[in-house]
C-alpha cells in the first residue's frame, strides 16, 4: 500500500505536491507544444500564447471559483472547455489556422492533466473508492482537506489510473501529428478517447462532493456533450469524420441510455453520498 507525500522536497526547497506537479505539466506542456511546432515549421510564438492563455484562463476561473465558494475548486473539464474556447477566438481573430494549433494546444492540455493528476493522487482529491489494494491516506492529508472518514481506508487509485492513460493518449496524439494527421483528428481523438474513458472511471470515483444526474456524474454528462458537438462539427465538415469516431459515440450513447433508463445508482448504499451519510 502507497501512502502519498503532500510536499516535494528539491534543493531544501519544499513544494506543495499539487502544485508541483502543476506548474510541471504546464512547463512540459509548453516544450511539447514549442517541439511539435518546430517539427511541423509552424509558430512556436503562436503556441507560447496559447499557453499564456490557457494559463490566463485557468487562473481566471480558480480565483473566480475560489471568490464565489470560499475554496479552491478546480473542476477539469471546466478549464478545457473555457481554454479551447478562448485559444479559438485568438486564433480566429488573428487569423491562424485554428484546427493546427488546436490540436497541439489540447495535447499540452492533456500533459498538464496527466501531471495534474499525480498531484491530485499526493493530495488525495478526485481519489477512487475502497478498494483491496490501493493507496492510503494518513491523517496528515485529512487536516489539509482530505475526506476524513476515509482516513486508513485502502481506495482505489483512480488518479494514477487516468494520468497513465492520459500519457497514452499524449503520446499516440503526437505521434499522429508527427505523422501528418488531418488537422483537427488529434482534438477529436482526444475528446473521445479521453472522454470514453474518463466516462467509465467516473463509476470508480470515491469523493461525493460531484453531482449527479439520473444516474451519471457531471464529468460523464459533459462528456457526452462534448462528443455530441464534435460528431455535429465532423458532420458539418468543420472537422474531418472517421468511422470509428461515429461508432465510439453510438457505443458511449448507447451505454449512457442504458444506464439512465435502468440503472439505480443513485439509490446504492456504495454510492459515494450514501457513504458520506453513513460515515457522518
Amino acid at each position: 500500500m502507497l501512502s502519498p507525500k503532500l510536499q516535494v522536497k528539491i534543493f531544501n526547497i519544499t513544494i506543495h505536491s499539487f502544485h508541483f506537479f502543476g506548474v510541471l505539466g504546464f512547463i512540459l506542456g509548453t516544450l511539447l507544444g514549442a517541439f511539435l511546432c518546430y517539427f511541423l515549421n509552424l509558430s512556436v510564438s503562436i503556441i507560447l500564447l496559447m499557453s499564456l492563455t490557457g494559463a490566463a484562463i485557468f487562473f481566471l476561473l480558480a480565483f473566480g471559483a475560489k471568490a464565489i465558494t470560499g475554496k479552491e475548486v478546480i473542476v477539469y473539464y471546466h478549464h478545457e472547455i473555457a481554454i479551447l474556447i478562448a485559444c479559438s477566438c485568438v486564433l480566429k481573430i488573428f487569423h491562424w489556422p485554428v484546427l493546427q494549433y488546436l490540436d497541439i494546444t489540447i495535447l499540452g492540455i492533456a500533459t498538464f492533466l496527466a501531471f495534474g493528476r499525480i498531484g491530485c493522487l499526493s493530495v488525495g482529491c478526485c481519489h477512487g473508492r475502497p478498494a483491496k489494494k490501493g493507496i492510503v491516506y494518513s491523517h496528515e492529508h485529512v487536516k489539509a482537506g482530505f475526506t476524513p472518514y476515509y482516513e486508513g481506508i485502502t481506495l482505489l487509485p483512480v488518479q494514477l489510473i487516468e494520468s497513465l492513460f492520459v500519457f497514452f493518449v499524449v503520446i499516440a496524439g503526437s505521434l499522429m501529428i508527427l505523422n501528418d494527421a488531418i488537422p483537427g483528428t488529434v482534438l477529436i481523438f482526444y475528446t473521445v478517447v479521453y472522454g470514453s474513458f474518463r466516462f467509465v472511471l467516473e463509476f470508480f470515483r470515491g469523493d461525493a462532493e460531484r453531482p449527479y444526474f439520473r444516474g451519471l456524474s457531471e464529468a460523464q454528462w459533459t462528456t457526452l456533450v462534448l462528443i455530441a458537438v464534435s460528431i455535429i462539427m465532423s458532420s458539418a465538415g468543420i472537422t474531418p469524420l472517421y468511422n470509428w469516431h461515429i461508432m465510439m459515440t453510438a457505443l458511449l450513447l448507447l451505454f449512457s441510455a442504458f444506464i439512465i433508463l435502468r440503472n439505480n445508482y443513485g439509490s446504492k448504499v456504495t454510492n459515494p453520498r450514501h457513504v458520506k451519510q453513513i460515515a457522518i
